[in-house]
């Protein structure tokens, strides 16, 4: 493919994205943003950070704008994403969040993961993804997602080029405005034997939350700490369809809820399914991670993780997905049909949140996502190890 196709291809691509995904949803009152803007301007005029967990005071400044939402959710750090843009009006701010922010970050991601595979293949597989309904759904609540995307591409690169100081940074941020993304990837680098990766993003991570002390306080860390991670961990909405997780799926199986699971029928088992399912999934993973060493399904294979034990995952956060996808395809070729089979579970707009599969054994036909995570991972922790762990090559051209 010659250099002016693929550069007509990527324009078209951009174009159809903010054409289709970006405009209308430009000045959209949704789920998140709202919420995450209010909160940046209600720092700016100097409230103080554990007033942000106050939920009946929250919802009335909330209710006061006109826009849904009632709590915080995450870290203090959270409150700081959108300060930059905070002292703009609503339309504004979130048009150039969208524009400016997550566009860039999908699409400069989505290419140069692309890069690893052939070039017809790299094309249809940024198509795939920037046109899914992960990607439409990062847009609607314009969360920051494809930028969390964009710092596990960083991540991976610093990986490969075994640069454990810049690729454990590049997981920092991810770690402290949202605390389990990143996490697992962090891992990954002292399972591989290089802890000085793991040191860079623990400390990065220390850093950032350290400087956001002196604008939001000691006390609304205290009480993300103490208070509001017991309170997420309980939540009763943990097991809702909505959130497309491992955890989900088996507390939904085996957990007695009038609404939101009505007739499990594993009920007794309690957590049990769920724990055991962490376990397996975690051992593999270190024997897995351990074995691969520095080459890419050693990092993808962290992120599948990341999805897959996830404590909730609604369709925006499997924009992730992007990565492990892109590294499986070209690292275990005997794996290309299972990825393809991944890819149609992830991408599609699967009408899953609905109550007839509420009760019984037919719940298992509401989680797509974790079933597509979830084959994505156990092709990565098949791919095959290279001698001394050494990067695969790549299928495409660079």
């Amino acid at each position: 493919m010659s250099q002016r196709i693929r550069l007509a291809a990527w324009i078209l691509l951009t174009a159809v994205v903010l054409i289709a995904l970006v405009l209308p949803h430009r000045v959209a009152v949704s789920t998140s943003f709202p919420g995450y803007w209010l909160v940046g301007r209600l720092v700016l005029s100097g409230a103080e950070g554990v007033t942000l967990y106050d939920d009946a005071w929250l919802a009335a400044q909330l209710a006061a704008e006109g826009f849904p939402g009632d709590r915080m959710l995450g870290p203090p750090s959270l409150a700081l994403t959108l300060v930059p843009l905070a002292w703009l009006p609503y339309p504004v701010a979130r048009s150039i969040f969208l524009v400016a922010v997550l566009t860039p970050a999908l699409l400069g991601s989505l290419w140069w993961l692309s890069r690893r595979l052939a070039p017809w293949h790299g094309l249809v597989f940024a198509a795939a993804f920037a046109l899914s309904r992960p990607a439409e759904a990062g847009m609607e609540v314009a969360q920051i997602y494809p930028v969390m995307l964009a710092l596990h591409c960083a991540g991976l690169w610093g990986w490969e080029q075994d640069r454990p100081l810049r690729g454990g940074l590049a997981l920092a941020p991810m770690m402290a405005i949202r605390g389990w993304h990143g996490l697992p990837n962090a891992a990954g680098w002292l399972v591989s034997g290089r802890w000085r990766g793991w040191l860079s993003a623990s400390i990065g991570t220390v850093a950032l939350i350290g400087l956001s002390v002196p604008i939001l306080g000691v006390a609304a860390w205290r009480f993300f700490f103490t208070t509001h991670l017991t309170q997420a961990a309980g939540a009763q909405t943990a097991y809702a369809l909505a959130y497309q997780t491992w955890r989900s799926l088996a507390l939904h199986l085996t957990t007695l809820d009038p609404v939101l699971s009505p007739d499990p029928p594993l009920a007794g088992l309690g957590s049990t399914l769920w724990l055991s399912g962490v376990v397996v999934i975690g051992v593999v993973s270190l024997w897995a991670g351990r074995r691969q060493g520095r080459q890419p399904s050693g990092f993808a294979l962290w992120t599948a993780v990341a999805l897959l034990l996830a404590p909730f995952a609604e369709d925006h956060q499997y924009v992730l997905a992007a990565l492990p996808a892109a590294v499986a395809w070209a690292a275990a070729p005997w794996g290309r049909p299972v990825v393809l089979v991944a890819l149609a579970l992830l991408l599609p707009d699967w009408q899953f949140d609905r109550p007839e599969l509420l009760g019984g054994w037919r719940a298992l036909l509401a989680y797509p996502r974790v079933y597509g995570i979830g084959l994505l991972w156990l092709v990565l922790v098949s791919a095959p190890a290279r001698p001394g762990g050494a990067p695969l090559p790549s299928t495409g051209a660079s």
